[in-house]
C-alpha cells in the first residue's frame, strides 16, 4: 500500500450517507435521455449534442466543441472556460481496495485508511499555480474530503517524487494521491463501499474529464 505524505480526514457526514449511496448512484445512472436537437433544456442528464447547447446543469454531458456550460462539474473537454487544452485524468484507484487499520500521521490512535491515487497530464503544463482538484461523493456534487475545497494543486505537488510542474507528457502521466483516514480504531466507519468522483482544472480554468465511482471497501468487523 502506498501511503502519501499529504493526509486529509473524511468529513463525518460521509459515513452516514454511505448506506444511501448505492440507490442514489443507480437512479442517477439511468437518468433522462432528452434528445431535443435545438434545446434549452435544464434536465440534469441532458444529452443534447447541438453546437450551441445552453444547458447549465452540473451534470451536463455535452461534449461538443462550442458547449457553453461553465459549471464546476461540467465533464466537457472543451476550452470554453479558458484558453489552451484541458488536463486529462486516468488510473483512479484506491490502494489498498479495502480499508486497513494503521498509524495515521501523529494521531493518538490508529485509523482506518487507504490511499486515493490518480494520474494526470496537461499538454499546456499549467496545473500550477492556480489549478484545482474536485473530489466528490460519487454521483453528487458534495465534497468528499473534510478540507478547503476544491483543493489547490500545490497540495499534491511534492517534487521530485510528484513534480506537477512537469505534466505535459500524456504518454507518461504523473501519479499523485492522498492518504485518507475514514475513522479511528475506536469509532470505525460503517461497513460498505465508499465511492468518489474526481475532476480537475488547470490554471486557466479548463475542466478535465471526470473519473467516476472509484470505490474502497470497509469490511464488516
Amino acid at each position: 500500500m502506498k501511503i502519501w505524505s499529504n493526509k486529509l480526514f473524511l468529513f463525518a457526514l460521509i459515513a452516514a450517507m454511505v448506506l444511501a449511496l448505492g440507490a442514489f448512484v443507480a437512479c442517477s445512472s439511468s437518468g433522462g435521455s432528452d434528445d431535443d436537437t435545438s434545446d434549452d433544456d435544464t434536465n440534469a442528464f441532458d444529452d443534447d449534442t447541438t453546437p450551441v447547447d445552453d444547458d447549465t446543469t452540473p451534470t451536463d454531458d455535452d461534449t461538443t466543441p462550442t458547449d457553453d456550460d461553465t459549471t464546476p462539474a461540467d465533464d466537457d473537454l472543451d476550452d470554453d472556460t479558458g484558453p489552451g487544452t484541458a488536463p486529462v485524468l486516468s488510473n483512479g484507484l484506491w490502494d489498498p481496495t479495502t480499508l486497513v487499520l494503521a498509524d495515521y500521521d501523529d494521531a493518538p490512535e490508529q485509523y482506518w485508511q487507504s490511499a486515493f491515487m490518480f494520474s494526470v497530464c496537461d499538454v499546456d503544463n499549467d496545473l500550477l499555480p492556480d489549478g484545482a482538484v474536485y473530489i466528490y461523493l460519487a454521483g453528487t456534487t458534495q465534497w468528499f474530503l473534510d478540507t478547503t475545497n476544491p483543493i489547490n494543486w500545490s497540495f499534491f505537488n511534492n517534487p521530485p517524487t510528484t513534480d506537477l510542474s512537469q505534466v505535459s507528457d500524456c504518454g507518461a502521466p504523473v501519479q499523485t494521491g492522498v492518504t485518507v483516514g475514514f475513522g479511528p480504531a475506536s469509532a470505525p466507519p460503517a461497513a460498505g463501499d465508499y465511492c468518489v468522483d474526481i475532476e480537475v482544472t488547470d490554471t486557466q480554468g479548463n475542466f478535465s474529464n471526470k473519473l467516476e465511482s472509484i470505490c474502497v471497501t470497509m469490511a464488516a468487523l
